[in-house]
């Protein structure tokens, strides 16, 4: 008798003693025997030889069950030492049952009896794996022969129907289909017609591996799809998700809007041609400035949800919608405005003007004078209630400014109470009993009555993220009427100014502010003034100054080509540092037509947002006002209007920081609970579904990390 028989035969012995003293785990097998076949709970019915509904055919659960039962054994010594860990049927009665169930079905030999040495041994040999003459050696069948005991064999072990289904959410694009590949090879091309659910036709098999994908669409057509990839060992595969998205082709924006406040950034009134720029234009400039927006404000990375149990929320629908850019599109605040003190009748009212802040998603503030010393007496209250109320909108607040080294930009007088102030700060000043200007005192007071100025400010003010230590150096430190030349050596005094406004507040970043710089109109792109600022803050540097950032007001009153600007930005780059946009506007005393006045603005705030080495831009001038040039021409530096509603460049701002440079996207986690995000930088918010309809709302930040894992 061959080796395979002897171990059947041994068997006997087993399913009669092991029942009784033998546990299963004391049997051994060789590595060329047959090990369990996956199937489904789903095929665990009345023909089905899957005794403990574990979704496997084996034989030693489940051949071993069966002998044992048709050599008459029952109750618990049935069931001893070989149920299945993962059985869903442990019970004696259950198998009982379902052996009951098969009937005749067992009688594999056909001769009318059901017995544990033919029919018995031939399923036992199915199980094993055997096949072909081999299932009847040295037994005796009454059926027609081989092709029958195979069939009765193939009828108790049937193989689950494997089917693909999934669904599809978004706009369908003509043409769209789904591949699918089996094993590596296509076997169906699915055309989709609408959204909603779908499946494959193609017949699968048990263990086949399978793969969707997207035929090729149009450039305004994206779907990605969620799980599309797997293996089959269910019989049923439903988590398959197509989401589709679809961005309007170049040239058609959209009608203007009928809603003149809107915020939402979808209002194009006036700038539809410039919008249609912005997204299609194949300007070098504009490809570029694409290029590093991508690659610098933009982020990759794989989210993992877990549930409150700590498991990966699998499949579940999710929201990710980017609520506070990495970036700075901040804002000056107006505090007289903001406060209800303000006395131009073109201002709005502190409502309107606080929600108006609000909706335009500024992320960082300055105060417009509400920093300067010689100002204190007329704008301290009001600055107390501005810096309150952004403390209370979390937005952070930059100071402007602690040294602003001309006479006509310090107060006039010094009066003889704040003389002794500073004679209690510092005993070597001489308090006078007069009001003195500042320009009286010498070389050695006015540095003590600077230094005062420094530390009265930054203790005033705490807590800012930025302070413009050294304000118009250029522009006024080389007046007669500068503090530089009064103090002839004015190096060190700007070094010692830097050195002591760090010391007092280590956590902000030390600026070194100056207008005419990125916005100057020469034709040149490093004109005599820019490379006498580099210099300066050079030699700042070198003799120990902590310039740790650098402000450029950006006021632009002339038509500077994109490509300037991003030159001149690079230019400054090399110090390694922070450079902010700290005044922001576009002059309409000298640029009059609204038109060039948005395309300025967007021109810079894309180089600005595109470069590297900015960190943030600020708007300076939100609300109209009633500001006129020395010639009586309306300033119109704003963005909104005495009523609230936006003009072009106040609709561009929006369009530019709420459209096209934000992350909103709807999609479903996958099987391991995972997506991989790709969007700007920033605070985010993961708005996630469950089964009950409820939604988790956890907020993470994204960045360089490559993976992010959240939980409630």
């Amino acid at each position: 008798m061959d080796r395979q028989n002897l171990k059947f035969f041994a068997f006997k012995a087993f399913v009669l003693i092991g029942c009784f003293s033998v546990p299963l785990h004391g049997i051994t097998t060789e590595p060329n025997d047959a090990v369990p076949q996956p199937v489904n709970e789903s095929i665990a019915g009345p023909l089905s030889i899957d005794l403990d509904g574990n979704g496997s055919y084996d034989a030693l659960t489940d051949g071993l069950l069966l002998l044992r039962h048709l050599y008459g054994v029952t109750g618990s010594e049935l069931v001893a030492g070989i149920v299945a860990a993962d059985a869903d049927s442990a019970e004696p009665s259950e198998i009982e049952a379902k052996i009951a169930t098969l009937g005749n079905n067992i009688d594999i030999d056909a001769d009318g009896n059901i017995a544990p040495d033919t029919d018995g041994l031939i399923i036992l040999r199915f199980l094993f794996g055997l096949r072909g003459e081999s299932l009847l050696e040295s037994i005796t069948t009454q059926s027609s022969g081989l092709t029958d005991v195979s069939q009765k064999l193939s009828d108790l072990t049937p193989k689950p129907t494997f089917s693909l289904h999934g669904k599809l959410k978004g706009p369908v694009a003509e043409g769209l289909s789904l591949r699918l590949s089996v094993d590596g090879e296509t076997v169906e091309q699915r055309p989709i017609v609408q959204a909603g659910t779908f499946n494959f036709s193609y017949g699968f098999e048990n263990g086949d591996q399978y793969s969707v994908d997207v035929s090729p669409l149009n450039a305004s057509t994206h779907c990605e799809i969620i799980n599309k990839q797997g293996v089959f060992y269910d019989d049923l595969v439903t988590d398959l998700a197509v989401y589709c998205t679809e961005t309007p082709p170049c040239g058609s924006t959209g009608a203007d809007s009928v809603v003149p406040n809107d915020m939402s950034g979808t209002n194009l009134t006036g700038i539809v041609d410039l919008v249609n720029s912005i997204q299609c234009s194949t300007e070098s400039w504009r490809t570029q400035a694409r290029q590093r927006i991508a690659s610098h404000r933009m982020s990759s990375s794989q989210i993992q949800v877990l549930d409150s149990d700590g498991a990966p929320a699998k499949n579940v629908e999710v929201n990710f919608r980017l609520v506070n850019h990495a970036f700075g599109f901040g804002g000056q605040v107006e505090s007289k405005l903001l406060a209800g003190n303000s006395t131009d009748p073109v201002h709005p009212s502190p409502d309107l003007y606080k929600q108006s802040y609000i909706d335009f998603g500024f992320n960082r503030a300055g105060l417009i004078n509400g920093h300067k010393y010689k100002l204190r007496r007329f704008l301290t209250s009001s600055a107390e209630a501005a810096t309150e109320w952004l403390n209370a909108q979390s937005i952070p607040l930059r100071g402007h400014t602690l040294v602003w080294p001309d006479f006509n930009n310090m107060e006039p007088l010094i009066s003889v109470s704040d003389q002794a102030l500073i004679a209690a700060y510092n005993s070597d000043f001489i308090a006078t009993e007069l009001d003195i200007p500042p320009s009286d005192l010498s070389p050695d007071q006015l540095l003590i009555y600077v230094d005062y100025i420094i530390d009265f400010q930054m203790n005033k003010w705490p807590d800012l993220i930025e302070w413009d230590v050294l304000n118009e150096p250029m522009h006024k430190g080389e007046l007669s009427t500068s503090v530089n030349a009064r103090l002839g050596d004015a190096i060190s005094a700007e070094v010692s100014w830097f050195q002591k406004a760090k010391s007092l507040e280590p956590n902000a970043k030390m600026f070194i502010n100056e207008y005419q710089m990125i916005s100057n109109s020469r034709n040149r792109t490093v004109p005599p003034d820019l490379s006498a600022f580099k210099t300066r803050i050079n030699t700042i540097l070198e003799r120990g100054g902590a310039v740790e950032g650098i402000g450029f007001q950006s006021r632009f009153f002339s038509d500077v080509p994109p490509q300037r600007i991003i030159e001149r930005l690079d230019y400054f780059s090399d110090f390694g540092v922070p450079l902010v946009g700290t005044e922001f506007e576009i002059k309409g005393e000298t640029i009059t037509d609204e038109n060039v006045r948005a395309t300025m603005m967007e021109r810079a705030l894309t180089q600005y947002f595109s470069h590297p080495s900015v960190t943030s831009i600020y708007v300076y001038t939100l609300f109209e006002n009633s500001k006129v040039s020395a010639n009586d021409i309306p300033l119109e530096r704003h963005l909104v209007d005495r009523n609230g509603v936006p003009n072009s460049r106040g609709r561009l701002w929006l369009y530019l920081t709420k459209q096209q440079w934000h992350t909103d996207i709807s999609t479903q986690l996958d099987r391991q609970g995972r997506y991989s995000l790709t969007g700007f930088k920033g605070e985010y918010e993961a708005r996630i579904g469950s089964e009950d309809g409820s939604v988790e709302v956890i907020r993470f930040s994204l960045g360089d990390q490559t993976q992010i894992t959240l939980s409630p």
